[in-house]
């Protein structure tokens, strides 16, 4: 579809035709004082005719027929005025008839009677001025009225004007009627005008504040969301639901493929048009509004040749509102509303749309980066597990190596010198010592390369599992240090995996380093606990306690080197300081955990750049 130029089209809003809130209120205020002024008038103009027909009653003067024929003609004028928009000319129809009316009322009068008709008719006019026209014109209506009074009362008293129209009693009764019926009519128009937008105005308030307080709630619903797709599917629904708009639809950018892709949809929408349905950008007012930048209102899209419609057979839209989502000057997408019924929407509709696409957009800018923040920390995660897995695994070989293959060569050098020996006559003392000096030293370079072996990787633990690697680590800690030990060892702890079984292993090691280097303790409890859902260790000292500094300090690496263990496998590690002495160490880590995408070999264990 070929894209129409910008200047060649008029999006029609409501801005067109909408008045302001004072405009508003005298458009009211005249089409209440035509219609009050057109029923006055026929009322009047039938009762005169009626007069002058009927031969029982006299007849009245023809300037009171006059009068009431500008009565019925000034009504209609001032509806047709208002109706087409010109309220300036609408206004001075009113204000005319008040101003002719006065003065040919003080002219055709006596002066006592002129006086009282035409003098509330002027002040009514004057205070009329200030409600109806902008404040030049006031003052050329209250100049216009001081002359007609000076004008008058010179000609009075220079005897030029007619002496007064006779009529009998009941002539006068409807003359006397008829010269209120204007200022009646009019003032009545003016009090049910203003009571009439001090109710649309009250209205209004709690319209307002209605919405107010529900942009306010679906700003804190879609601000607590920090999953896009989530986050997107909130806001649809409270549109709809709390807005009541008919079908609503989300559309992000795709700023590659120059394509809108539904994202979220809601109302109509949801059952018509299918998740991730495309749209391009030089199609429809959708297209157009993320373009452009600019909200589009258009409530009869007929007349819109930019309106496209993928879904006919479905959808029936008359009204559409489109309003880009945008972070700065960067358009990520646009928030549709559409309505089956023509002039839906009206600008009161746009500022919502536009304020709530605001805290979409700061919403959806929260979510990238909180998601760009979380993939990078599991990505850093990731690789701290397989660097933990990959140093596991090269400890395990090294003391695999070790054992075996150091091992045999001093077991075979061993036999080698047994052989030497069984060869020595008595006579040889001195080489049968040298030999067993050598003895000697192959064994303790055994004892040293086990206990070597079992600091890198212990082969109870592989074994004979995580209850007997945590004693045998026990009793070679308390021989080390000097501090005794308690353990409290749950059944079922050899059933934990090998990749399970290592951390809390490690971390046991770190624990009971940072004991032996920091705590001056006498006693350690340890506490492998071990649930259906969870596995759980308790280190315990009772040394001289920790500083709130130490628990997070720069220099707690070995700390951070457990915590980071446990949280590559979905745990935490938690370092407290006991109220009276001492230090808790508390690694918790579920049984039950996703598996990571870059973790490799057999699930093997984590290593910890602290431990051993």
């Amino acid at each position: 579809m070929s894209v129409v130029p910008a200047d060649r089209i008029q999006t029609r809003t409501m801005s067109d035709h909408a008045l302001t809130p004072e405009d508003a209120h005298r458009a009211r205020l005249l089409r209440a004082m035509g219609r009050l002024l057109s029923a006055a008038g026929l009322v009047l103009v039938i009762a005169q005719l009626f007069f002058w027909i009927h031969p029982g009653f006299p007849k009245a003067p023809w300037t009171d027929l006059f009068l009431d024929l500008l009565v019925i003609t000034a009504g209609p004028l001032t509806l047709w005025f208002v109706r087409t928009g010109r309220l300036r000319p609408a206004a001075w129809t009113v204000l005319s008839l008040l101003l002719v009316g006065s003065a040919f009322r003080l002219i055709i009068e006596g002066q006592p009677t002129a006086d009282i008709a035409a003098r509330p008719s002027l002040l009514l006019t004057i205070a009329l001025a200030f409600v109806l026209l902008e404040r030049p014109s006031v003052w050329f209506v209250l100049g216009a009225s001081v002359l007609i009074l000076v004008i008058t009362h010179v000609l009075w008293w220079a005897g030029y004007l007619p002496p007064p129209a006779s009529r009998d009693r009941f002539a006068q009764l409807v003359f006397s009627i008829a010269i209120w019926v204007i200022p009646a009519t009019l003032l009545a128009a003016v009090l049910y005008s203003t009571m009439k937008a001090l109710r649309h105005q009250a209205r209004t308030q709690r319209e307002r504040v209605r919405e107010l307080t529900l942009l306010h709630e679906i700003s804190k619903r879609i601000t607590r969301v920090l999953d896009l797709d989530e986050l997107l599917e909130t806001a649809v629904q409270s549109l709809h639901r709390d807005f009541g708009y008919h079908s609503v639809v989300i559309l992000t950018l795709n700023q590659g493929e120059k394509v809108l892709v539904a994202s979220a949809l809601a109302g109509r929408f949801a059952s018509v048009v299918p998740p991730g349905h495309t749209q391009h950008l030089a199609e429809g007012l959708i297209g157009w509004a993320a373009r452009h930048g600019e909200t589009v209102l258009v409530n009869d899209v007929a007349a819109d040749p930019r309106y496209v419609n993928d879904f006919p057979q479905q959808i029936q839209t008359q009204s559409e509102l489109c309003v880009p989502v945008r972070i700065g000057e960067n358009v990520i997408g646009v928030v549709d509303v559409q309505s089956d019924h023509r002039d839906a929407f009206d600008a009161n509709d746009q500022m919502v749309l536009e304020t709530l696409a605001g805290q979409i957009a700061g919403a959806m800018e929260n979510a990238r980066l909180y998601q760009a923040e979380h993939a990078a920390h599991r990505h850093v995660r990731d690789l701290a597990t397989y660097l933990q897995n990959a140093r596991e695994e090269e400890r395990t070989h090294v003391a695999r190596e070790l054992l075996e293959e150091f091992g045999q060569l001093m077991t075979a050098l061993q036999m080698d010198l047994a052989w030497l020996m069984s060869r020595l006559t008595n006579e040889q003392s001195d080489l049968k010592e040298k030999i067993d000096g050598m003895s000697e030293l192959i064994n303790q370079s055994l004892q040293l390369v086990r206990r070597l072996s079992g600091q890198l990787r212990p082969s109870v633990l592989d074994h004979f599992g995580l209850a007997a690697a945590t004693e045998w680590q026990a009793e070679i800690f308390s021989e080390q240090s000097g501090v005794s030990h308690q353990l409290r060892l749950d059944e079922g702890s050899d059933l934990l995996d090998r990749e399970l079984s290592t951390a809390l292993f490690r971390i046991l090691q770190e624990s009971l380093t940072n004991v032996e280097r920091h705590a001056e303790a006498t006693e350690v409890r340890i506490d492998l606990r071990v649930d259906p859902d969870r596995a759980t260790l308790v280190v315990t000292d009772d040394g001289r306690g920790i500083a709130p500094d130490e628990i997070s300090g720069p220099q707690s690496m070995g700390l951070a080197g457990m915590r980071q263990r446990a949280r590559a496998l979905d745990g935490d590690v938690i370092v407290e300081a006991l109220p009276e002495r001492g230090t808790r160490i508390t690694a918790s880590i579920p049984r039950k955990r996703p598996q990571l995408g870059t973790q490799t070999g057999e699930g093997g264990a984590h290593a910890d750049p602290e431990a051993s």
